[in-house]
């Protein structure tokens, strides 16, 4: 199962950044906030897609380890669209601020998975 969302803080710093979708890549660290709502809301866009398509095979197959392995890839993608709705929400409230401090640019660089 994939991990419980964490409980949304009120501080600067921007959320984990998701896991990108099958075909495509992280925004580069010096992107635009205006760079990061579009790939963040793209990211969305396709985990929700995968979510639905999973889910949709899951209820169409037997019970067993396929059947699982569907419900579980759909409650990933479920979640990575979370955290990706999450983010850009995030930088669209900074962007909606208008420019953002020299010493908060740093906070817009997002925290990347390996």
């Amino acid at each position: 199962a994939p991990p419980a969302a964490a409980a949304s803080g009120g501080g600067e710093a921007p959320p984990p950044a998701p896991e990108a979708p099958p075909g495509h890549s992280a925004p580069p660290p010096n992107s635009t906030p205006q760079a990061y709502v579009s790939a963040y809301s793209t990211f969305y866009q396709e985990w929700k897609v995968q979510s639905q398509q999973q889910s949709q095979l899951a209820s169409s197959l037997p019970p067993g380890t396929g059947r699982d392995e569907a419900e579980r890839r759909a409650q990933w993608a479920e979640y990575y669209a979370d955290q990706s709705s999450r983010c850009a929400h995030y930088y669209n409230t900074v962007v909606s601020r208008g420019s953002v401090p020299q010493q908060q640019q740093q906070q817009l660089v997002p925290i990347l998975h390996y």
